[in-house]
């Protein structure tokens, strides 16, 4: 969506169907845009893409490949994933990303940075 995008459906929100302390009241002060994305999720292709460097690796081991494609079936349902949510079921099922890439540190710090990349993507 582009910055009139936004603003069109903000208009429409806050102006003619309600005002934006009902919306603040409702969805918190959550971004527009992160609303959608929670609503409408990520085309699968697009989060394979992002994360296709971890997929296509043939170094990491089957957990964390799995770790990898559990984080993107997170976005493409959701739209993003909120950092916190990698200690949760199903993420930490192989005991978390610490100690799955223990030896492979530098691979857990690309995978926090792609998912900067697509939860930055919600700020406008």
């Amino acid at each position: 969506m582009t910055r009139s995008d936004i603003k069109y459906f903000e208009k429409i929100l806050w102006e003619e169907i309600g005002s934006k302390e009902e919306y603040v009241q409702t969805y918190g002060e959550q971004p527009l845009l992160k609303l959608v994305a929670s609503i409408t999720g990520m085309e699968r292709a697009a989060a394979e893409k992002e994360f296709s460097k971890f997929l296509k690796d043939e170094n990491l081991n089957s957990d964390q490949i799995d770790f990898v494609n559990s984080i993107v079936d997170y976005i493409v349902k959701n739209g993003s994933i909120e950092k916190q949510v990698l200690q949760e079921y199903p993420f930490n099922k192989n005991g978390g990303v610490i100690n799955l890439f223990k030896d492979r540190m530098d691979v857990a710090k690309d995978i926090v940075a792609i998912i900067d990349k697509v939860n930055g993507r919600l700020i406008v």
